[in-house]
């Protein structure tokens, strides 16, 4: 058991999927910058624009997406999380609305409201999103719309062509959009398509906000940033910011400048890892409970599904997931969603996935059949990762 993880901690005897960090080690190559940087003193490190760390995002960018950013576009601080408070807080007054799509991380909506705005939800929909869908929750007090792209829970990646229309729509109607791309480097097909270069109006109404804490493992570094090429856009929200939102500290700057540094061999072993993980979860749930409802994820390591046709009327399906499968998953009501729907990580070492597979298809057969519930608890041998390198 990792001791040091909050989830093997909080949930002892489960398997936990239920939270958005892997249970695989970390990327040697970010491990080794920030070993280099603790052999320094902790002294209060220099502006980012002037360390060097502003200069490999924007060599990243540029080498990665052909998308110019300059040095000083760019925003570095000590999470996505508290950025994204610090932009609502900045751009909107009380009564203010911003379209999202939901289901949604719970801090989606919840950056909007903690500014006094008022989150309006999209659904996300499996066919193309056309502008109607934007225009139909547009109303007088529409001022940003909050894109997630890669989408937290269900892993839909948004097409360049839907991204665009969400530009034009921006465009016409004064609006900013804030793109969250924080898991941008975890697509399983394609690639990933910065809003910020899928037109020339969308690099002046967006911000963007992302960093390596999904795609390195680093959620217990942190750190993160944001660009504009819309100056007075970034000085708005980032001029604000003060106390109230921290620069990134050296140790969040060396990582940075390492996962955005070059080629990284364990990114890509690790997506293979994921993109292997997503196919099996998907498959065997398919297989063995042939009337949920999933769709494969085209990002992040979030499979979202609905078990209704294995629950009986008025269960929750992570409460029914914990008590009858020992698993712990994300409740989907937390998400703005269904009792019946639930959030699974598959970025699990691949022993500990099988058999929380197992335990959950298992689990849901035998008592839909009239059995007892399958497993009361996994055995103490599978609640002990081990470290994988």
């Amino acid at each position: 058991m990792n001791p040091y993880s909050y989830k093997w901690q909080m949930y002892p005897g489960l398997i936990p999927l239920c939270h958005g960090d892997m249970d695989f080690d970390s990327d040697p190559k970010v491990i080794e910058a920030v070993l280099s940087r603790l052999s320094w003193p902790l002294t209060y490190p220099p502006p980012y624009r002037v360390s060097g760390v502003a200069t490999t995002l924007s060599h990243y960018y540029q080498d990665a997406h052909g998308l110019t950013v300059p040095e000083d576009a760019f925003w570095l601080a000590a999470g996505c999380l508290s950025q994204s408070y610090q932009v609502f807080a900045s751009l909107l007054a009380p009564g203010d609305e911003v379209l999202y799509w939901k289901p949604a991380f719970k801090h989606v909506p919840g950056a909007v409201a903690a500014a006094g705005g008022i989150p309006v939800p999209l659904p996300v929909v499996d066919r193309e999103l056309v502008r109607e869908d934007l225009e139909r929750l547009r109303g007088p007090a529409t001022r940003a719309v909050y894109l997630v792209n890669p989408h937290n829970p269900t892993g839909k990646v948004f097409t360049e062509a839907e991204l665009r229309t969400v530009s034009e729509f921006a465009a016409a109607h004064d609006l900013v959009v804030v793109s969250n791309e924080l898991h941008a480097r975890l697509v399983w097909e394609g690639g990933h398509t910065p809003f910020a270069t899928v037109d020339d109006a969308a690099p002046q109404l967006s911000i963007t906000l992302s960093g390596a804490s999904k795609s390195h493992n680093l959620a217990g570094i942190g750190g993160a940033f944001a660009f504009s090429l819309n100056r007075t856009l970034l000085a708005s929200v980032c001029g604000p910011a003060m106390h109230l939102c921290p620069e990134a500290t050296s140790v969040q700057q060396a990582a940075l400048a390492a996962a955005y540094g070059g080629d990284s061999p364990w990114l890509r072993e690790t997506r293979g890892r994921l993109r292997s993980a997503r196919d099996y979860v998907c498959r065997e749930l398919r297989a063995k409970l042939p009337g949920v409802v999933l769709s494969p994820p085209q990002g992040t390591y979030f499979l979202w599904v609905d078990f209704q046709s294995c629950l009986r009327p008025g269960e929750n399906a992570a409460e029914v997931l914990r008590r009858d499968c020992g698993v712990t998953s994300g409740a989907g009501p937390d998400f703005g969603g269904t009792a019946s729907q639930a959030r699974l990580s598959f970025a699990a070492q691949e022993d500990l996935l099988r058999q929380a597979v197992r335990q959950i298809t298992d689990g849901l057969t035998g008592r839909l059949s009239g059995g007892g519930p399958a497993v009361d608890q996994p055995t103490p041998a599978a609640a002990q990762p081990t470290r994988t390198h």
